[in-house]
């Protein structure tokens, strides 16, 4: 997608009309709100152009933390967004949505065995997420280019004005270590200027990697993360996932129970200080919601 020359005139008047939009918005979000409201207050929502990499280690939760943040961008706010999902069938991400909105286990969903009023609960879930504007797309191993001509379709078409990527490792490349994963990062920041939408992708980290290491269980920061710096470095923003109940610490330095809570650590330069945000977690399908 080719851009135009832009006049400062046309810029200024976008700047300034954002910031009047912004002041009426809870927090001053000018961005696509993530629907958690500390994180709204640090990003001022999810800006257009930027690619924000969604982090942890494998099996932490990161993501059905992207399909949390999806359910609250396009059932609650009814904002149009795409959801890759390349890991997983579009059938999958529905039951869950199911499950998070009706409390109806998987099983349940699945065989439809459900008690008199369960089956109110799932007529309620239903009528909650119909028509609401999220736009799926499942293809295993998609290349750049099929990401690419899809996300431009849903964009131009469909005005939709966030994509969200389950997960990183899963696009094709001709090479899958860290150098090839970092390349796919580069086009995909490159994606989000072009289409001029916020990109969030889902990457999780080799356990193996850091499993030994005393680092291991600890709060994440950049700086941890040798191996995956080149990657970090093409996101405007890193924002990890840390839940120290996945570790088995049930308490935390102050003596408090560790037991369905977790941390969202941003940091968008590597030795910036990172900004942490408490959440509630639940244990059998990732983050829930925020303190």
């Amino acid at each position: 997608m080719k851009k135009n020359i832009m006049l400062l005139n046309n810029v200024l008047g976008d700047v300034i009309n954002q910031t009047y939009s912004a002041a009426y918005q809870k927090n001053g979000v000018s961005g696509v709100t993530s629907g958690i409201p500390d994180l709204d207050k640090i990003t001022k929502g999810w800006q257009k152009g930027e690619l924000i990499l969604l982090t942890g280690y494998e099996r932490m939760g990161v993501g059905n933390l992207l399909l949390s943040m999806a359910m609250k961008i396009g059932v609650v706010n009814e904002t149009p967004l795409a959801f890759f999902s390349l890991q997983k069938f579009c059938e999958n991400l529905v039951q869950r949505m199911i499950m998070d909105i009706s409390g109806l286990s998987l099983d349940k969903i699945m065989s439809g065995q459900l008690g008199e009023g369960e089956w109110d609960d799932l007529q309620k879930a239903d009528d909650r997420l119909t028509d609401k504007p999220i736009y799926m797309y499942d293809a295993p191993n998609p290349g750049m280019e099929e990401i690419a001509e899809k996300a431009e379709q849903l964009v131009q078409n469909e005005n939709v004005e966030i994509l969200l990527i389950d997960n990183l490792r899963a696009i094709a490349t001709n090479n899958p270590n860290e150098d090839g994963i970092a390349r796919t990062a580069q086009a995909l920041k490159i994606l989000a200027r072009e289409l001029d939408v916020p990109i969030l992708a889902a990457f999780e980290i080799k356990n193996e990697l850091y499993a030994s290491s005393g680092k291991y269980g600890k709060r994440p920061e950049r700086l941890h993360f040798q191996n995956e710096e080149q990657i970090f470095e093409k996101a405007d923003c890193v924002c990890f996932l840390h839940r120290p109940e996945f570790f088995h610490i049930t308490e935390d330095e102050d003596g408090n129970s560790t037991f369905g809570t977790g941390e969202l650590i941003l940091q968008r330069h590597k030795e910036a200080e990172p900004d942490v945000i408490k959440i509630l977690t639940k244990m059998e399908y990732g983050p829930s919601r925020e303190n």
